[in-house]
């Protein structure tokens, strides 16, 4: 159970039931820390290996390039998937950034979007995306809750492994 509704009090009843998702994926890579940051960290460029991604763009920059306080609006190729506003808001370079979506998205509560880049042994980075998402339990999009779990999973495995393949090129 939820009680109040983050950022938008009064507007939710006290106690709702919600859905929480969960989505973790991970890789390891060959590369250094500091290269793969810098490109999971590239906002504009996230459509180069996030195949979904139609178009991302900064509508606010943030402390550094890129960091905390950045806010990007996020455009996607699936049909009926919804254009988002995400904002940085936790960021150490070369290690983690974490973000939350800021705009409307339907029955969405809460959300976590994160990065982390772990340095391993020999020259191995391991690569972490993982995404919460808390929904109303009661809202038309709990129609396709399972479908978009599937798509949303299946374009973090996709992402992982054409940063990877990306990577052993450079």
């Amino acid at each position: 159970m939820l009680r109040g509704y983050i950022g938008h009090k009064n507007k939710m009843p006290r106690n709702i039931e919600v859905v929480e998702i969960n989505l973790n994926s991970s890789i390891q890579i060959k590369s250094s820390a500091e290269t793969i940051f810098e490109v999971v960290s590239n906002h504009v460029g996230t459509p180069n290996w996030v195949e979904k991604v139609k178009h991302v763009s900064l509508l606010k920059d943030g402390k550094t390039v890129n960091g905390l306080g950045t806010i990007r609006k996020v455009v996607f190729k699936p049909l009926f998937w919804t254009t988002v506003e995400e904002e940085v808001v936790s960021y150490t370079e070369n290690e983690h950034f974490h973000y939350k979506v800021i705009s409307k998205m339907p029955g969405l509560i809460e959300h976590l979007g994160k990065w982390e880049v772990v340095p391993m042994e020999n020259d191995i980075v391991e690569v972490h995306w993982k995404v919460y998402f808390k929904f109303k339990k009661k809202h038309w999009f709990k129609f396709f809750m399972n479908s978009f779990s599937e798509s949303f999973k299946s374009v973090q495995e996709e992402a992982l492994a054409k940063l990877k393949e990306q990577l052993a090129k450079a």
